[in-house]
């Protein structure tokens, strides 16, 4: 496996850790820390939230991830209703990389505004004035992250 799929699926594998609170990976020795990922060089380290996820805080959801990904909850099961995986962070790299509006909206002006929230959220380590859990704390840096990263996207000639 070339060193640039292998640093984005270990960053996918950071990723989903993180959300799920798994800390046992088998063979986790061969796996490289996010850390030595992001130091490498010349390969971006990748971390993409593709489906929505979900916090403890009603809160946070609500006033942060439900404003982030479109959908609905149907039957006690959230429906995404995203046009591009990874909500919002999916249609900034869609628009950046086309240099179109998606669906009409500028969802770069969007991102920044969550992305300034998110580091509020971050800074202060609640939301109001909740103080967040540590698994919520892990999917706000994810949130954060992926935005920062879309809003990084370079368009396509």
């Amino acid at each position: 496996m070339n060193t640039h799929l292998r640093r984005i699926v270990i960053s996918t594998i950071i990723a989903i850790t993180a959300i799920t609170g798994f800390s046992h990976l088998s063979n986790a020795q061969s796996f490289e820390s996010r850390a030595e990922c992001e130091a490498g060089g010349r390969y971006r380290c990748v971390t993409r939230l593709i489906s929505r996820p979900f916090a403890q805080s009603a809160t946070f959801n609500k006033n942060v991830i439900e404003q982030m990904y479109r959908g609905k909850w149907v039957n006690g099961q959230w429906k995404s209703s995203d046009i591009y995986p990874g909500g919002l962070a999916g249609a900034i790299r869609k628009q950046l990389s086309k240099g179109e509006l998606v669906g009409g909206v500028d969802h770069v002006m969007k991102g920044k505004e969550r992305l300034a929230q998110l580091k509020d959220i971050l800074t202060r380590k609640k939301i109001g004035n909740e103080v967040l859990s540590t698994s919520d704390l892990k999917i706000a840096t994810l949130l954060h992250d992926d935005l920062l990263t879309s809003l990084q996207t370079k368009r396509n000639r």
